[in-house]
């Protein structure tokens, strides 16, 4: 079976991922995460956290250099953030 006639049988699928941190999706699966991407799957993410680990302050302007990277990662690998639960 070839590359080719397994995409050919796909059918679209909603995949979700859920990860602690911001980028965690991009640094564990971003290679998947493409993959489903460009077989017409739709992925969305929810992350549980604002992203900002426990060793840095949490300021808002860390806060928000997180959530723009996170959302700039969504834009090159294709996939919406569902929510972030924090």
């Amino acid at each position: 079976v070839t590359s080719k006639k397994i995409i050919e049988n796909h059918t679209n699928e909603v995949i979700l991922i859920i990860v602690a941190h911001t980028d965690d999706e991009t640094i564990a699966m971003g290679g998947t995460i493409a993959k489903h991407v460009s077989e017409g799957d739709e992925v969305f993410a929810i992350s549980m956290t604002d992203g900002v680990g426990s060793r840095i302050a949490g300021t808002k302007e860390n806060v928000q250099t997180r959530k723009d990277s996170a959302i700039r990662a969504s834009e090159i690998l294709g996939f919406s953030w569902a929510v972030n639960a924090n």
